[in-house]
């Protein structure tokens, strides 16, 4: 397995970084992105080279979003407002 970590240089040298993992040249595992704040912004979880999993967080590190997968379909999908409450 190889791990790779991706370095962007910004502007008033801010650096969001970019990490994930690659099985065979395969996706295979987490791919994270980060907010220029330090929280966590989405995380893709893949298996064999398929998304199995989204996670998506707000700015102010609540959770946003959480998408599950089989396949290319989405088999459940869970959404939260900013200030962590469970949206309708």
């Amino acid at each position: 397995m190889m791990y790779n970590t991706v370095r962007h240089q910004r502007p008033c040298f801010q650096i969001i970084i970019i990490a994930y993992y690659f099985h065979h040249l395969t996706k295979d595992g987490l791919f994270t992105r980060w907010y220029e704040n330090g929280q966590k912004h989405f995380e893709y979880l893949y298996k064999n080279g398929e998304i199995v999993r989204l996670l998506v967080w707000y700015e102010n590190g609540q959770m946003w979003k959480e998408i599950t997968y089989k396949g290319e379909v989405i088999i459940s999908q869970m959404e939260w407002n900013e200030d962590g409450s469970v949206k309708e």
